[in-house]
């Protein structure tokens, strides 16, 4: 007996089509030799063409699942196996010892796998999917998987005798869960910051506001010149605080739109710093002595208005927080730009609160007057323009506020 295929064309025809022959012996001759065959012929071409139609969907599926990272594993129950399909899902003779499984595990997910090597050696269950990071053999970096798992192969009792695990690349939803996580939290942050905004700002407005009505209610043409003066003062002064209020929201909600402007003038720093020393004598406390220890005189190009708010900010500050001692204001050149610090004698800050002091609100000694803003717009300001800026301190010993800003200087 033989059998063959091959290509014929009949007679009158154009074209070649597959064609099936199984030959058997038909005639034998007194010595057993065969003196004739006899073939049955059919045509194959249908069949053919199913087997490239199905040649060409695993083709298909082949490059889809190589294009998405997705990898096909069989699990052999009775012998407690995991075997590696090729892209059309035929079996490939890589085996996956457990222990090579286990070990290529991010350490963090190694429990998430074992759930998986438990239910699939229980046999219970008919799906299961979960998620961990793997990393492949000869690779460096650890990717995401998504695994679904399905039982595709029962015995004669109907008990799962095999599973096929798809395990497809998941970095891309698992980087955009973490944006999403991400961006959730911001949103909380955001929905707290204006909580104690409003908080801070109902708090920190009323009371100058209640001031100004309190008194502007008791002043009257009757009363002595010397106590409507002293009114007046009061008046005034808590004016002033409304003004700064409204000015430090103003110019943090600039700062975080990104729209703070910077207008360049060229000035001479030794002469900016003791002007702002000049106007800031009648503010300081009397027991303090406020200082510039660096005399040299050069041109920075930058905004006088910005550094005035930054420079005076840390100086009202240093004041509050310091009842006798001294102040003292240092800066000088460097070769991208320019250095100013601020040391004082006052309380000190501890060094858990030495970050967070640069945060919108946040207050080290909530019983002292303030919006919390100062130190926040100080460093948005800084760094708008690219430099840095933070605090050296020691509880009890005192603060040096210093920050940096890059900018074109030139020695007179």
């Amino acid at each position: 007996p033989y059998t063959c295929e091959y290509r014929y064309r009949m007679p009158g025809n154009h074209h070649y089509s597959w064609q099936y022959n199984d030959i058997f012996p038909f005639e034998h001759s007194e010595d057993g030799q065969v003196i004739n065959y006899i073939g049955i012929c059919r045509r194959n071409t249908k069949w053919h063409e199913v087997e490239d139609k199905l040649e060409h969907f695993r083709q298909n599926v082949s490059f889809i699942t190589s294009a998405n990272g997705i990898m096909f594993i069989r699990y052999n129950v009775a012998n407690d196996t995991l075997y590696h399909l090729d892209n059309s899902g035929e079996l490939t003779e890589r085996m996956i010892p457990m222990s090579e499984f286990l070990v290529s595990v991010y350490p963090d997910d190694i429990e998430r796998a074992k759930e998986l090597i438990t239910i699939l050696r229980e046999h219970r269950k008919d799906r299961y999917q979960t998620e961990y990071r793997y990393r492949m053999t000869g690779c460096d970096n650890y990717d995401w998987y998504a695994i679904n798992v399905v039982a595709c192969e029962y015995d004669k009792y109907h008990r799962i005798s095999g599973y096929l695990c798809l395990f497809r690349i998941n970095n891309e939803w698992r980087h955009a869960m973490d944006e999403m996580i991400e961006l959730r939290d911001k949103a909380e942050s955001a929905n707290k910051m204006k909580n104690a905004f409003l908080a801070n700002m109902s708090h920190e407005i009323r009371t100058p506001l209640n001031a100004v009505v309190g008194f502007s209610s008791m002043i009257s043409d009757e009363m002595p010149d010397e106590e409507r003066n002293k009114f007046k003062q009061i008046i005034e002064h808590n004016n002033k605080m409304l003004l700064q209020i409204v000015d430090d929201v103003l110019t943090l909600s600039k700062i975080e739109s990104g729209d703070i402007d910077f207008v360049l003038t060229t000035f001479d720093i030794n002469d900016f710093i003791q002007s702002i020393i000049d106007s800031m004598h009648l503010t300081i406390h009397k027991k303090i002595a406020l200082t510039c220890e660096s005399q040299e005189h050069f041109n920075i190009t930058w905004d006088p208005r910005r550094l005035t708010e930054i420079v005076t900010t840390l100086l009202v500050n240093a004041n509050k927080f310091t009842s006798e001692g001294s102040i003292k204001i240092n800066y000088h050149e460097e070769k991208d730009g320019f250095y100013v610090s601020i040391t004082d004698t006052g309380i000190g800050i501890d060094k858990k609160d030495q970050q967070r002091i640069f945060e919108r609100f946040e207050k080290v000694n909530s019983f002292v007057s303030g919006t919390g803003l100062g130190l926040s717009i100080c460093k948005g300001i800084v760094e708008q323009a690219h430099g840095s800026i933070g605090v050296d301190s020691e509880l009890g010993k005192g603060s040096t506020f210093w920050f940096r800003i890059p900018c074109e200087t030139n020695k007179k």
